[in-house]
């Protein structure tokens, strides 16, 4: 598959088998990840790849997010949505959480965050390429917890940016046909 192939045809796929993926697949995805571009080579993406056991630990972190931005949620909405990410997580044979180191200054931070993020579109590039399913995953409890659970499982400062939590397998489901408003009608040319 080419390069454009692999852009045009990429899609989220959620829907992930019940199958580990080999290392050396997730591996080849984080290599070409470092290649991304980047203001001043700051390198700033930092990759925590969690599969088997371990990702019993980041569904937990996930809770105990919600449970932080949500004092006050009674036992089911801890049980539904305070959940609902942190199933996911236990659903997806790899998890890779991405995240981008504070820049020198705002404007450093804002390069580093852009960068990181091309890096993330490399993994699930690549991720496409090898024949695997992946989608990018967020949500609240990456922006707002008082206390980072993730971000302290990680070791991580509190200054880092958690850009995506990027779910990885083998597709379960077709990827579904995408549609995208043509460039021409977001383009304008100066000539």
């Amino acid at each position: 598959m080419d390069a454009l192939e692999a852009m045009r045809t990429r899609r989220s796929i959620a829907k992930l088998r019940n199958a580990p993926v080999p290392r050396e697949l997730i591996e080849q995805a984080l290599a070409v990840a470092v290649w991304a571009p980047n203001h001043k080579h700051t390198e700033p993406w930092r990759f925590f790849v969690f599969s088997g056991d371990s990702r019993q630990k980041l569904a937990d972190a996930f809770a105990e997010n919600y449970k932080l931005d949500h004092p006050d949620a009674s036992a089911e909405e801890l049980a539904g949505p305070g959940h609902k990410t942190a199933n996911r997580v236990l659903a997806a044979p790899v998890t890779i959480v991405v995240t981008s180191d504070v820049g020198r200054s705002e404007m450093e931070t804002l390069e580093n965050y852009a960068a990181t993020a091309v890096a993330t579109e490399h993994i699930l590039l690549a991720a496409h390429a090898l024949g695997l399913g992946a989608y990018w995953r967020t949500g609240e409890g990456v922006y707002t917890a008082p206390r980072n659970a993730v971000k302290e499982l990680l070791n991580v400062p509190e200054s880092a940016q958690i850009v995506a939590f990027l779910l990885i397998g083998y597709p379960d489901t077709e990827a579904k046909a995408g549609q995208r408003i043509p460039y021409i009608e977001k383009t304008q040319w100066f000539e």
